[in-house]
């Protein structure tokens, strides 16, 4: 099992460390992260995070982040608005 991960600073602090610490765990569960989605909010949009998605065979579903324009990935960035939408609404129900 992965640490737990205090909440109390940027979401996108220690990303790229945590998002492989979960992939080696999950692989050495022997489970297979090709064609797995990843549906995130803007918070996740790094290109660091999309760059190791598409390495593991994730596909990622991540807002775009207007306000951090040094770092924010190309407008052109694919986003399924309805799987965002679903995201959002599990999101706020278990809050």
């Amino acid at each position: 099992m992965a640490p737990p991960q205090a909440g109390n600073h940027h979401d996108a602090f220690g990303l790229g460390r945590v998002f492989a610490e979960l992939c080696d765990l999950l692989a050495q569960a022997g489970l297979s992260l090709d064609g797995v989605l990843l549906n995130a909010d803007n918070a996740f949009d790094t290109n660091e995070l999309r760059q190791a998605c598409a390495a593991h065979g994730i596909e990622a579903n991540i807002a775009r982040n207007r306000r951090a324009v040094d770092w924010q990935t190309d407008q052109n960035t694919p986003l399924g608005p309805e799987l965002y939408r679903r995201r959002l609404v599990i999101e706020q129900m278990n809050a």
